[in-house]
C-alpha cells in the first residue's frame, strides 16, 4: 500500500517508523511478560485484591510509557528519522517524521492492550485473550488500513494503527471490566 501511494521513498518512511515501533513495542511486551506471571500467581493463589493491584500497576506503567513514547515522536520525530536517513534526502524525511508522528500516538493505546490481553490469559480467560490479540495483530489493522489508505492515502497508512489500537482499547474495556469487577476474577 505504502508503495503504491508514495513509492519507494515512502516504504522507506515506513521502515524508519516501523524499526522504531518495533523498540517501543519490545518495552509493552517487557512489561507484560513481566506482570503475567505474577498476576497468574495470585490469581491462582485467589488473591484477588494482589490480581487487581498488578493489573492496575501495569495498566499505569504502560499509559505512561505510551504518553512518554507519543511525546517524544512529537518533539524528537526529525532527529529520530536522521537517524535512518543518511544522505539527508528531505522527502523521506517529510514522511518518515510525518509517521512519526501520526503513527506513534498508537502507543497511547497500545501498551495498555498488550497488558489487558496478558491479563485476560493470567486469569483464565484465553478466548478473550487471543480473540483481542487476533483483532489487533491480524485483521483490525488489516481492514482499517485498506479502508483509510483508500479515504486518506499516506495519512490513512500512517493512522491505520493508532486507530486499531483506538478500537481494541475499547474491547479490552468491555472483556477486563466484567473481569475487574467480578468478586472473583
Amino acid at each position: 500500500l505504502m508503495l503504491r501511494a508514495a513509492g519507494t521513498i515512502g516504504v522507506a518512511a515506513y521502515g524508519i517508523v516501523a524499526n522504531l515501533a518495533l523498540m517501543a513495542l519490545a518495552l509493552f511486551t517487557g512489561l507484560s511478560q513481566g506482570a503475567q506471571p505474577l498476576i497468574s500467581q495470585s490469581y491462582g493463589r485467589g488473591d484477588h485484591h494482589t490480581v487487581r493491584q498488578l493489573c492496575r500497576l501495569a495498566l499505569l506503567v504502560s499509559c505512561l510509557v505510551g504518553l512518554a513514547l507519543a511525546l517524544i515522536a512529537q518533539v524528537w520525530a526529525d532527529p529520530l528519522a536522521a537517524l535512518f536517513n543518511r544522505d539527508g534526502d528531505p522527502e523521506l524525511a517529510r514522511l518518515a517524521v510525518s509517521g512519526l508522528r501520526l503513527y506513534f500516538w498508537g502507543f497511547l493505546f497500545a501498551g495498555p492492550n498488550i497488558i489487558a490481553a496478558s491479563f485476560l490469559g493470567a486469569v483464565e480467560q484465553p478466548r478473550a485473550s487471543f480473540l483481542l490479540s487476533l483483532f489487533r495483530g491480524g485483521v483490525g489493522i488489516a481492514i482499517l488500513v485498506l479502508l483509510l489508505s483508500y479515504l486518506l492515502g499516506v495519512t490513512g497508512i500512517w493512522l491505520a494503527f493508532p486507530v486499531t489500537e483506538a478500537i481494541t482499547l475499547l474491547l479490552c474495556l468491555g472483556a477486563s471490566r466484567r473481569i475487574l469487577a467480578s468478586p472473583t476474577p
